[in-house]
């Protein structure tokens, strides 16, 4: 490809300067101050995803859904309520036993340990006559594996008594972060379905709370064709993002970037 039959030009959109942002900031609008223009006499067309910014804050503990830990233990009967956040199992448990503590709760009363060979989580007790309610409304049952009708109940003996969730926590349910826009009309497939995904921004070595700055090493395979848009103009752009089901993501209240390669080959 060389400077005589193409053109080139990068945009950088964000939600910081968006005409319009949703609550979650998951997906932002703009209105073009000059429309971007595909010419009639443009043989190919194409964009790619250069380098995208995504602060990796998306919460699996929110407010009134599943932020709530039943406990009943001696006079107590209720349940003690975390923070909305991005917590992992280690946090997690530290944060119980400060909420056990603020309740005049013993502090070891409940520990949350991980099975590293399953990726489950055990529920250690350590008295007697304890009882966790994953039944009620808004508890974190998925999240740590459990069932939506878990009960579980410490004996008198023996002690400490441990409980294995039944299923694999949740904690690293969001693997990937999907980059849409309304540019394409197909875009990258997902199982052979088509959601105008432009980017695909892998989280294995994101550590929670850190930005993720996403660079692909191959632009070329990155590469997705727009030839339909040849002979007309947009001055309207929308951007979306979701997980890899395609869910859109809470963001934690966090901006997101992405930059745009437009690609116009005569």
């Amino acid at each position: 490809m060389s400077a005589r039959d193409s053109y080139v030009q990068s945009q950088i959109y964000s939600t910081e300067n968006a005409t319009l942002v949703n609550t979650d900031k998951n997906t932002f609008s703009l209105t073009l101050d000059e429309p971007i223009f595909w010419e009639r006499d443009l043989k190919h067309a194409k964009i790619a995803v250069t380098n995208a910014q995504i602060w990796n804050t998306v919460p699996n503990i929110l407010t009134d859904q599943n932020d709530r830990f039943y406990i009943k233990y001696g006079a107590f009967d209720s349940y003690v309520q975390f923070s909305q956040g991005q917590y992992s199992l280690s946090n997690m448990n530290d944060t119980l036993k400060r909420l056990m503590g603020a309740e005049s709760l013993p502090e070891d009363l409940i520990e949350l340990i991980p099975d590293t060979a399953t990726s489950k989580v055990v529920v250690k007790i350590n008295y007697a006559a304890v009882e966790i309610d994953f039944s009620e409304t808004n508890t974190m049952w998925e999240l740590l594996g459990m069932l939506a009708t878990t009960v579980i109940t410490s004996p008198a003996s023996p002690l400490p008594y441990n409980f294995s969730a039944p299923n694999i926590a949740q904690f690293g349910a969001i693997r990937s972060f999907l980059i849409h826009s309304d540019l394409v009309p197909r875009g990258i497939g997902i199982n052979s379905k088509n959601y105008n995904v432009i980017a695909s921004v892998p989280l294995s070595l994101a550590q929670p709370g850190s930005l993720i700055n996403y660079a692909p090493d191959f632009l070329e395979a990155t590469l997705l064709d727009v030839d339909h848009l040849i002979g007309h103009a947009r001055s309207t752009l929308q951007f979306w993002l979701t997980d890899q089901n395609n869910e859109l993501i809470n963001t934690g209240g966090e901006e997101w970037n992405l930059t745009l390669l437009f690609i116009f080959n005569y």
